[in-house]
C-alpha cells in the first residue's frame, strides 16, 4: 500500500509535487515544499542537486536539544520531534584583511548576517521518539576545542529520519536531497488532518494573500508560500477539492478543506518558495592534496567558513567560530571516484585556522601543519599544549600558533595535535615526510622566543652569512624548519632560517636520503647561502626598495646543520611558493617572478616578452641532483598576472604545474574537457605540463569561470593520474554537477583529476593471463575478441575481478580464455 506524503522541500526554485494514489485504507496525503535560496540559482542545480540529504544524529557535538541536524549551501537546520528550525544566513564581503600571512594568502573578511524561521507543530508529541532511517557511508568526525571529553568520531547520518506518533495516529518522515528538505505525514485511517497545526516564528509578518498565498516578510524580503493543491485520485483521475490554508492568528496556519470523501485518500500539496537572496555559505579553500597509492583515495586540506562543502554530506562546522565570522581546518578524503565520501574532518578552536601542508604515510594517516588562533584549538598527546601568545587588545585573540597534527585513516582518530611556536605570529606552511615518517615542517614566525631544539651551526656559508647562522631571530620575520619524530611528540630539532630581512619557508620536500629540502623567499642579503650555491648573491634589489627573492636551503637528515642553500631570482620579486624531487633527486621549485633577468635556460615558454615588471610570470626551475646548476629554469606566461602555485613530477619526470594567471594570452595548446583555452574570467587557474627538459609545454589550458580562480595543489599517483586542488571564484567555473552545489558561495574549494593515458600491459603468470594498466578499473573498460576480422566484436570482460595494486589495475583471466586481443575503452 501506497503512504500518504506531507512534503516540505527546501529547494532553490519553486517545485510542485503530486503524491501518488494510496490504497483507501489512508486516509490523506499532505505535501509541502519549502525553498530555501533565489529563484536565478535553479540554474546552476545539478545532479549534485538531486542526491541524498543527510541528517546527522546529535550525540552531543551540537549544542540546543536538536535530535538530528542537517545543512543546505544558505541555511543550518536542526530537527527536534515537534519542530523544524531554519537558520538562513547570508555572507557579505568586506575589506581585506590585515594580518601578518603571506600576501596571496591574505582573505576577504566576512560578515555573516543571520535570519532565523521557527516552525513548531502545535499540540504535537514534544518527546516522540526520532530514528535515522538508511544509514549513509560518510561519518563525522568533531574535534573542536581542547577538551577531548568533547570530542565525537564516527558519528552516524541518515538519508530519513522518522518520528513515531508525532500527533495520535501521525509519523512524520524528514528527507530531501541538496537542493530541498522533504518530509511527509503518515495519516491514519479516521485521523483527521485539520489537527495539524504549523506555527511560524521568526517572520516579521505573515498574511494571507488574496491568491491564497502565505507572505511572510523576513528581513526586507518575502518568502512566500503558494495556495496548496488539494485533490484527491477517484477512478484513476485527479479531483480538485476546494480549501486551502487557515490562519488561525497572526504566525499560525491550519489547513481549511471543503467537502470530499473520506474513504478515498487526500492530497494536500501547498509549495512554499524561499525567495530571499541568501547566497549559501562563506569561503572554502583547499590549499594542499595528496594521493594514497595503496587505495587511490584522495585527501585534501584547507580552511572553511561553510557549513557544507564543495560535495558530499557535510559535517557540521565549529558553530562558534562559524557565527563569530571565523573558519576552521577542513580535511576532506574521498574515493578515487570522486562521489565516495570516507570522511570530511573539521579541526578548530573557537577563532580562526586554515591548513596549508599535507601529506599521507603508507598507513593513510594525514599529517597536516598550518595556523591557529585559537586558545582552545584541540590538542592531543601535544609537545605543547596551549597557545604561547596572549591575547591582543583590539583584536580579541592571540597571536597565531603554529600547529601539527595527525589523523587516523578514516578521520576518527586524531592521533596527535600540537601547538608549536612562540608569542608572536608562528604559520606552518609546508609538511613533508621521511622514509621513516620522521615529520619536517617548515613556515614563518614573527616570535623572538620560538623554539630552538638541537641548533647546528656550520662554518661553509660565504662571508659575512655566516653570522646569520644563529640559534636566535636574524630579522623581523625568520622562516622556520621543525623535525618531529615519527610519534609527533618528540622534538628532533627546531630551528630559524632567515637574514636581516623578511624570510618566508613556504614549502618542505624530503631527499632521498632524509633530509629537509625547503623553499621560499626573502628580501635578506645576508640569507644564509653556501659556497656551493648555484647563485650567491642576492639580486633582488630594485631602485626603489629591497626586493625578495626566491631561496632553496637544504638540512641534515640527522642534524639541522645547513648543508647547502643558494638565491634564486633577478633584480625584482621572485617567490618561490612550493616544490617537488623526482626519483633522481632533483628539485623542482615553482613561484612567480618579475624580474627581467630571472635566470631562466629557454625563453621558449613565453606567451608574450615580459615588459611589464608590476605583473609576474610563472617560473619552474629544476636543480639538478648535483646542486651546481639548473637542469632547467623557465618562466611562462601572459601580459598580466601569472603565478605558478604548486607542482609535481611523475615517474617520467615531466613537471606538472598549477596557478592562476590573469592573463588573456597565457600559453595554451590544449582545450580538454572543463580545460580550455581562452580566458573566462578576471583570473582563472591554469594547469599545464612540461616535457622531462623543461623545453616545451606538453599540454597547458585555462581552468575557470567567470569570477576569480585559482589552482593551489597538485600531486600525481604512480600510475601518472594528476589530481589538482584549489578555489572557485562563483557559480560559472566548469565542473561536473557531482561537484556543484546550489548557490555557490564566493569561494568554492574544488578539486580536478586528469587521467594518464593508460598502457596495457599483458603477461603469463603460471597457467593465467595478467593484464594491467596504470588507473584503476572503474576509469576503463578491459575488453577481448577472438581475431581482429571485422565482423568480430569486441566484449567487456565481466567475470574476472580486479585488484588495485600501486594505482595499477591487476586483471587474471585463464589461459584458456576465448580472447586473444584485449584493449581498454574510456
Amino acid at each position: 500500500m501506497d503512504t500518504p506524503v506531507l512534503i516540505m522541500n527546501l529547494r532553490n526554485n519553486i517545485s510542485l509535487r503530486a503524491a501518488a494514489s494510496c490504497a483507501k485504507a489512508i486516509h490523506c496525503i499532505l505535501a509541502i515544499t519549502l525553498t530555501l535560496g533565489t529563484s536565478a540559482a535553479s540554474d546552476r542545480t545539478s545532479s549534485m542537486g538531486n542526491l541524498p540529504m543527510s541528517f546527522e544524529s546529535n550525540v552531543g557535538q551540537f549544542e540546543g536539544g536538536s535530535r538530528f541536524v542537517s545543512r543546505g549551501p544558505a541555511y543550518y537546520l536542526s530537527l527536534s520531534p515537534a519542530e523544524v528550525n531554519v537558520i538562513l544566513r547570508k555572507v557579505e564581503k568586506t575589506a581585506l584583511a590585515e594580518n601578518n600571512l603571506p600576501r596571496t594568502i591574505n582573505s576577504a573578511a566576512t560578515r555573516v548576517d543571520y535570519r532565523s524561521l521557527r516552525i513548531e507543530l502545535l499540540g504535537a508529541n514534544s518527546v516522540a521518539t526520532m530514528s535515522g532511517v538508511g544509514e549513509v557511508s560518510v561519518r563525522a568526525n568533531y574535534f573542536i576545542g581542547n577538551d577531548a571529553s568533547k570530542w565525537r568520531t564516527a558519528v552516524p547520518a541518515f538519508d530519513r529520519v522518522r518520528v513515531t506518533d508525532v500527533y495520535p495516529g501521525i509519523n512524520l518522515i524528514h528527507y530531501g536531497n541538496q537542493n530541498h528538505l522533504e518530509y511527509d505525514f503518515e495519516i491514519a485511517p479516521g485521523v483527521s488532518p485539520e489537527i495539524i497545526a504549523m506555527k511560524f516564528t521568526g517572520a516579521d509578518k505573515i498574511v494571507l494573500s488574496a491568491d491564497g498565498e502565505l507572505v511572510m516578510s523576513l528581513g526586507g524580503e518575502e518568502i512566500r508560500q503558494p495556495k496548496p493543491l488539494i485533490y484527491q485520485i477517484v477512478r484513476g483521475s485527479r479531483k480538485r477539492i476546494s480549501g486551502g490554508y487557515e490562519m488561525t492568528d497572526a504566525t499560525t496556519v491550519k489547513f481549511s478543506l471543503g467537502d470530499y470523501d473520506r474513504t478515498l485518500p487526500l492530497v494536500i500539496d501547498p509549495v512554499v518558495s524561499y525567495c530571499v537572496p541568501y547566497r549559501g555559505n562563506a569561503d572554502d579553500i583547499a590549499w594542499a592534496v595528496a594521493v594514497d597509492n595503496t587505495t587511490g583515495d584522495i585527501v585534501f586540506a584547507g580552511e572553511t567558513m561553510s557549513s557544507d562543502l564543495a560535495f558530499g554530506n557535510p559535517f557540521q562546522t565549529n558553530l562558534a567560530g562559524i557565527l563569530a565570522g571565523h573558519g576552521d581546518v577542513m580535511v576532506t578524503k574521498t574515493g578515487n571516484l570522486r562521489s565516495t565520501g570516507i570522511y570530511r574532518t573539521y579541526l578548530g578552536g573557537s577563532a580562526y585556522e586554515a591548513a596549508f601542508g599535507l601529506a599521507l604515510d603508507a598507513e593513510g594517516n594525514a599529517f597536516i601543519t598550518g595556523y591557529t588562533g585559537s586558545a582552545n584549538f584541540p590538542t592531543r598527546n601535544a609537545i605543547q599544549t596551549n597557545i604561547a601568545g596572549v591575547v591582543r587588545s583590539g583584536v580579541g585573540a592571540p597571536p597565531l600558533d603554529c600547529f601539527i597534527a595527525k589523523i587516523g585513516p578514516f578521520g576518527a582518530n586524531l592521533i596527535f595535535s600540537t601547538f608549536f611556536g612562540g608569542t608572536k605570529d608562528d604559520v606552518g606552511l609546508g609538511l613533508s615526510l621521511d622514509a621513516a615518517t620522521n615529520i619536517y615542517v617548515a613556515g614563518y614566525t614573527l616570535s623572538t622566543n620560538f623554539p630552538v631544539v638541537n641548533f647546528t651551526a656550520v662554518t661553509n656559508l660565504i662571508g659575512t652569512n655566516v653570522v646569520m647562522d644563529t640559534n636566535s631571530p636574524a630579522g623581523a620575520e625568520d622562516a622556520f624548519v621543525i623535525k618531529l619524530a615519527a610519534s609527533g611528540t618528540n622534538v628532533i630539532y627546531s630551528r630559524y632560517i632567515g637574514g636581516a630581512g623578511r624570510d618566508y619557508a613556504t614549502d618542505v620536500i624530503t631527499g632521498s636520503s632524509g633530509e629537509p629540502e625547503i623553499v621560499g623567499y626573502t628580501t635578506s642579503s645576508l640569507f644564509p647561502t653556501t659556497t656551493n650555491a648555484v647563485q650567491l648573491l642576492f639580486n633582488g634589489t630594485t631602485n626603489f626598495s629591497s626586493a625578495y627573492d626566491a631561496f632553496v636551503t637544504i638540512l641534515g637528515a640527522t642534524n639541522s646543520a645547513i648543508n647547502y642553500s643558494s638565491y634564486l631570482g633577478g633584480t625584482n620579486d621572485d617567490f618561490a611558493f612550493r616544490a617537488a624531487t623526482d626519483a633522481a633527486s632533483a628539485i623542482y621549485v615553482a613561484g612567480s617572478t618579475r624580474s627581467a633577468d630571472f635566470p631562466r635556460t629557454s625563453t621558449n615558454l613565453y606567451s608574450s616578452v615580459m615588459t611589464n615588471t608590476l605583473s609576474p610570470d610563472a617560473f619552474v626551475s629544476k636543480l639538478n641532483p648535483s646542486l651546481a646548476n639548473w637542469d632547467y629554469s623557465v618562466t611562462f606566461g601572459g601580459s598580466a598576472s601569472d603565478e605558478a602555485w604548486d607542482v609535481a613530477v611523475d615517474s617520467a619526470g615531466r613537471a606538472h604545474v598549477v596557478g592562476a594567471t590573469s592573463s588573456l594570452d597565457f600559453p595554451t595548446n590544449s582545450a580538454i574537457g572543463f580545460l580550455r583555452r581562452t580566458n573566462s574570467g578576471a583570473s582563472d587557474a591554469f594547469i599545464a605540463e612540461l616535457n622531462k627538459d623543461g623545453s616545451a609545454l606538453n599540454y597547458s589550458a585555462y581552468l575557470g569561470g567567470t569570477a576569480d580562480d585559482a589552482a593551489y595543489g597538485v600531486t600525481v599517483d604512480s600510475g601518472g593520474n594528476v589530481y589538482v586542488v584549489g578555489v572557485a571564484g562563483g557559480s560559472t567555473f566548469p565542473s561536473e554537477p557531482v561537484f556543484n552545489g546550489a548557490p555557490f558561495s564566493d569561494k568554492e574549494g574544488f578539486f580536478l583529476k586528469i587521467l594518464a593515458d593508460p598502457t596495457l600491459a599483458i603477461s603469463l603468470v603460471g597457467t593465467n593471463v595478467q593484464l594491467s594498466w596504470n588507473g584503476f578499473a572503474t576509469e576503463f573498460t578491459l575488453e577481448s575478441r577472438t581475431n581482429l576480422i571485422s565482423t568480430n566484436t569486441w566484449a567487456a570482460l565481466t567475470n574476472s575481478p580486479a585488484s588495485l595494486t600501486n594505482n595499477h589495475t591487476l586483471v587474471t583471466i585463464p589461459a584458456t580464455n576465448a580472447g586473444s586481443f584485449f584493449r581498454l575503452k574510456k
